[in-house]
């Protein structure tokens, strides 16, 4: 029994030793190191155990020492070395425990740990755990006659690693195949070209052993390659140095050679250049590239998609609320970079993209304030991506570390045009443009910014005035035309939105163009404008046009489109004239020229990390980008004002394409207007004496002294304001001089206080220094100074009786008068949308106060009208002349009908008067609804006159050509010759003509000469009846209760004809010939608008007894 027992654990210990034995192990790291006889080199680090996994290792020909012989500190390539107290077990004794002693500073078993060994005869297993800090556990070679074979004596002279980009093909959703990139490493070493060996490689990753397999042939190396899962399961990413040891044997379990390590190969991006320099308002570049081939997983069935690695910069210090300046990107879509990796087509190819530099362009992303805030930024930069090799995810790169240099050039400094007009180029040099045209005020010489202005001549021709302005940043134009009707205040093009207009006043609009530009309109008398710019610090060195060079040389400024330097004013101020092809201005002009997407200004707010920042947006970012600063930022920075809104979008919606036609219409118009507005203004009255520059200065600066709020605080605003000041002072004392008129001096006033209010806003440290003069300022001034018709409280406008406004401009003495309506008055209804709301034009208009009296009215085919409806109501104010008026939408009807049928509802409309006093209207303007089908008009001196085209009906407000069937009943067709407004009974009516014979040859001949000499009379007639008509007053009388009236004007409806046959109704040729000359404007004289010849029209032509 006995026996049997001890058999049994004999058996079960074989057993456990035998499933020991045939596992998979990994080897031991560093073995080769861990010998009592091995010396670190210098730069060499210690082997550290503890992290070592707790498992079983398979060490070969090596065992650990069992005694402390020869032991010490700093041996076994470790700090404290591991020996084991106990014998080494043999191959019969299985499992065995055993405990490790650690030697330290004070004893040579300090520690003790427990160990499991097992001899496998072959090699020997240990089942070993993490030890303390600095320790590690020590083995020997073998070394004895048993030992399988000997170590072999061949070293590889170098070795190095090398990453391979390779494709596995996975199976996603719904079984779609797609070939996915995965990563390995190879180590590279040359093999012996004299005996058949094999090569043990060991893998460590910064420093830190990963793995040893089992020595293979050279040829089959492969299995010891370090895989990208095997660095993912650990946790790794990018930014890793990865090493190879290799080491040679001449059987799979035999003593291994010397070792030969590779050099370090670090896995990652580089940052080539963490340390930049960059001036304020300028670029620098940031150069990166990936050392490491990387892939992007694509379907089988599908066509490749592109391939990036996309790195994203961001400031986790940075709120990117704008309040302080900032590091952006200049880029169409990424706060980064992209970096270029391969598909498995390109692969295929050959195509490589590994370390290609990839330059990333970084500026200034600034707040319009003199003090930047911040001069140097630590930003950081990490991987976004999705489709590329797994090991990627989200690494974070080297930081950048950026210093900004200061730019002053572009601090106070502003270019103006005022008045008649003065000039005054950001560099300070004043000069005079007495010339009329169009001019390039601004251009930015690296992005799509540019101020136009027109100016033509004013006060009798004697001076030229600046009266529009077009202000353009990439696909966006706003303009402010007032030098002829309809006055325009208007976006003409909205395709990207990156312009952005504010009203600050009813005169006065802000304009911020993307890259900080501020340009003030402000509308005097309502007849020219005085235009300010204010640059921004990317304006440094960028600027040309009539504002100069702004680099704070004055001697430069007038530099010529060609390049050259000039003088004489006049010849600069001429040079700068654009043809109407290349001027906003001209009709249907503008094309929008995108901004370049890769100058946009980018930032990653959303990939701000939770630490140290308390701003944390999350770990995935979206990239905020904008031509704009001030788009680009967390929060609304633009809080002055009252937005201005863009009814004209890239997407042709059905109010966007109604605008952009009526801005043709205008812009057309415009441009045909012969007498321009300016002269409208009328100055006081001329001196009668002439003044020296220095006694126009004096004069100024006495009304300045009295009447401009802005000299209370000199000696505590900016320095910068005396400058403007005597800007101010010099212009106004030139009008003096010009013209001897002291009224503009209220002008020059606004622009200083203008001038001061932009420096304080744009001065931080200003304002931090002298709150209380801010505050007080800021609430004693107002814009215009209330026109001084008002008192300025806390920066508010309290106007003075019978005047009304923000500005107290306007009187209500005078009320608003109207200059045109949508689309000149007329409304095709067959081609377009002719009720709803509707624009109106014309000067004085005043939000929340100014009425409208909107009579809506119809004309009837017999000449005769009726007002149906007369409603009072305020209008919804665009600006100070455009308001939108109400046309309903009603169907109109027969109102009666007489034996002639005609009688019904030929035009509608609506006539609009305004007021602003509730009492006092001005003249009205009519809008015109009618069908072009078969209606005609032309424009008489008086207004438009209506008529039904030749060879057409109107029948129940329906257009037919003649021939057309009544849709409900087929015998009824149109008919023009036999009744126009009525269908013609072609059934009963129609019969077959007698065979001919001579009788009825001779009443033919009968006819047609009666019918010749009807159709002499006729025009005898016609030409009497017209000289009469012209001489007669034309206006329609209307009277706000719905009763017919008969309107001079239409007296041509009414007037007594021959009576002719239907044989004697003039040919189509005739009529078609009289239609083309209303058409053409043929019958009229030379003076427009004044017709010679009342055309023939349907409803004078008598019908068939």
């Amino acid at each position: 029994m006995k026996i049997i027992w001890v058999f049994m654990l004999l058996k079960a210990d074989l057993l456990v030793r035998g499933q020991d034995c045939t596992g998979t192990y990994s080897t031991l790291p560093d073995l080769e190191r861990r010998a009592r006889n091995y010396v670190l080199a210098d730069n060499e680090g210690y082997v550290s155990d503890a992290l070592l996994e707790s498992k079983w290792y398979k060490v070969n020909q090596y065992n650990m020492p069992t005694n402390y012989s020869n032991l010490d500190i700093g041996m076994c390539g470790t700090y404290f070395p591991i020996w084991m107290n106990g014998s080494i077990p043999s191959s019969s004794e299985g499992r065995v425990t055993r405990s490790a002693c650690i030697i330290s500073f004070f004893d040579l078993c300090s520690i003790v740990k427990t160990i499991e060994v097992v001899n496998c005869s072959t090699f020997m297993l240990y089942k070993l755990g993490p030890t303390v800090q600095s320790s590690g556990y020590c083995f020997d070679s073998i070394k004895t006659d048993a030992a399988p074979g000997t170590a072999p004596s061949y070293k590889p002279n170098s070795a190095f690693v090398r990453p391979e980009l390779y494709f596995t093909t996975e199976t996603g959703l719904a079984g779609r195949q797609f070939w996915k990139p995965r990563l390995w490493f190879w180590c590279d070493f040359q093999e012996s070209q004299k005996d058949k060996l094999f090569y043990s490689i060991a893998w460590y990753v910064n420093d830190v052993f990963i793995k040893q397999e089992d020595p293979e042939l050279y040829t089959s190396r492969n299995k010891t390659n370090l895989r990208e899962d095997e660095l993912i399961a650990r946790n790794y990413k990018l930014d890793i140095t990865i090493k190879c040891i290799v080491r040679a044997s001449t059987s799979v379990s035999g003593f291994l050679g010397n070792r030969t390590a590779s050099a370090g190969y670090w896995m990652g991006v580089q940052v080539i250049n963490p340390n930049v320099n960059v001036q304020q308002g300028k670029t620098a570049i940031v150069q990166l590239r990936a050392t490491f081939p990387f892939g992007c997983s694509t379907a089988k069935d599908q066509r490749d998609p592109d391939c990036f690695m996309y790195v994203q910069m961001y400031d986790p210090y940075d709120a990117y609320n704008c309040t302080s300046s900032s590091i952006s990107v200049k880029d169409s879509s990424l706060c980064g970079a992209r970096l270029p990796g391969l598909t498995y087509t390109q692969q295929s190819l050959g195509i490589n993209y590994t370390n290609v530099i990839r330059n990333m362009t970084i500026t200034t992303k600034d707040t319009n304030d003199y003090n930047p805030g911040r001069n140097r930024f630590v930003l950081k930069l990490v991987t976004e991506s999705t489709l590329v090799n797994d090991i990627i995810g989200r690494s974070y790169l080297t930081d950048v570390n950026v210093v900004v240099q200061a730019t002053p050039s572009w601090q106070g400094k502003v270019c103006y045009s005022h008045i008649d007009p003065h000039m005054r180029t950001f560099d300070e040099r004043y000069y005079e443009n007495q010339n009329d045209g169009d001019f390039i005020m601004y251009r930015h010489q690296s992005n799509k910014q540019e101020v136009q202005m027109r100016t033509t001549r004013c006060w009798g021709g004697g001076a030229t005035c600046a009266c529009a302005v077009a202000v353009r940043a990439g696909g966006d134009l706003f303009m402010i035309n007032i030098c002829s009707t309809p006055r325009l205040i208007s976006f003409v093009s909205c395709a990207e939105s990156i312009l952005q207009v504010t009203r600050m006043s009813p005169n006065l609009y802000k304009v911020f163009m993307p890259l900080g530009t501020i340009v003030d309109i402000i509308i005097w008398y309502d007849v020219y404008l005085n235009i300010d710019i204010y640059p921004s610090v990317k304006d440094a060195d960028e600027t040309l046009g009539l504002c100069g060079v702004l680099n704070n040389n004055p001697a430069d400024d007038f530099k010529l489109p060609s390049g050259l330097q000039e003088s004489n004013n006049n010849v600069f101020s001429t040079s700068w004239r654009i043809a109407s092809a290349n001027s906003f201005f001209s009709p249907l002009n503008f094309s929008p020229t995108l901004w370049d997407e890769g100058s946009y200004l980018c930032v990653c707010p959303a990939a701000l990390n939770t630490t140290p920042p308390t701003t944390a947006s999350g770990d995935r970012s979206t990239p905020l980008c904008s031509a704009s600063l001030y788009l680009s930022c967390t929060k609304k920075v633009i809080s002055q004002g009252k937005p201005y809104s863009c009814e004209v979008r890239t997407k042709r919606s059905e109010t966007s394409t109604s605008r952009i036609k009526e801005l043709e219409r205008i812009s057309i118009k415009q441009s045909k207007e012969v007498d321009p507005v300016l002269d409208n203004h009328r100055l006081q009255k001329r001196q009668t004496r002439n003044y020296t520059f220095q006694e126009a200065f004096a004069l100024c600066s006495s009304i300045f002294d009295a009447n401009c709020t802005t000299t209370a605080f000199e000696g505590s605003l900016p320095e910068n304001s005396k400058t403007f000041k005597n800007g101010s002072l010099s212009d106004c004392a030139l009008d003096i001089m010009y013209i001897g008129d002291s009224s503009l001096a209220n002008v020059h006033c606004e622009s200083y206080r203008s001038a001061v209010d932009e420096e304080i806003s744009r001065n931080s440290t200003y304002r931090e220094a002298n709150p209380g003069v801010v505050n007080s300022f800021r609430s004693t001034t107002c814009i215009s100074n209330c026109n001084f018709h008002g008192d300025c409280i806390n920066g508010t406008c309290f106007c003075h009786e019978s005047y009304i406004d923000e500005d107290c401009s306007v009187s209500l003495n005078v009320y608003p008068d109207l200059d045109d309506t949508f689309n000149g008055g007329l409304c095709k209804r067959d081609d377009m949308d002719c009720c709803g709301d509707k624009p109106i034009y014309g000067i004085r208009f005043v939000e929340g106060i100014t009425k409208q009296k909107s009579e809506r009215f119809e004309r009837y085919a017999n000449g005769t009208e009726t007002v149906l409806e007369t409603i009072v109501n305020n209008i919804p104010v665009k600006n100070k002349y455009e308001g939108t008026m109400n046309v309903p939408c009603y169907s109109r009807k027969r109102r009666s009908t007489d034996s002639r049928n005609i009688i019904q509802t030929f035009v509608s409309g609506v006539r609009v008067y305004l007021t602003n006093d509730g009492k006092n209207y001005g003249s009205p303007q009519a809008y015109f609804i009618y069908d072009s089908r078969c209606q005609g008009v032309f424009n008489a001196t008086n207004g438009y006159t209506f008529y039904l085209m030749n060879g057409t009906c109107f029948i129940d407000d329906v257009c037919y050509n003649d021939s057309n069937q009544n849709p409900s009943d087929s015998c009824k067709t149109c008919q023009s010759y036999v009744d126009p407004y009525s269908w013609t009974d072609g059934c009963t009516s129609s019969k077959k003509s007698p065979p001919s014979s001579p009788d009825n040859l001779i009443i033919i001949v009968a006819s047609v000469v009666s019918a010749v000499l009807c159709l002499t009379m006729f025009i005898v007639i016609a030409r009497v009846i017209t000289k009469c008509f012209f001489k007669k007053e034309k206006e329609v009388a209307v009277t706000p209760q719905s009763q017919e009236i008969t309107s001079p004007s239409n007296t041509r409806f009414n007037q007594s004809a021959p009576n002719c046959s239907q044989n004697n109704v003039p040919d189509n040729e005739q009529m078609m010939e009289r239609e083309r000359s209303f058409r053409n404007n043929e019958l009229w004289e030379g003076r427009p608008g004044t017709p010679k010849e009342i055309s023939f029209d349907i409803s004078q032509t008598p019908l068939p007894n």
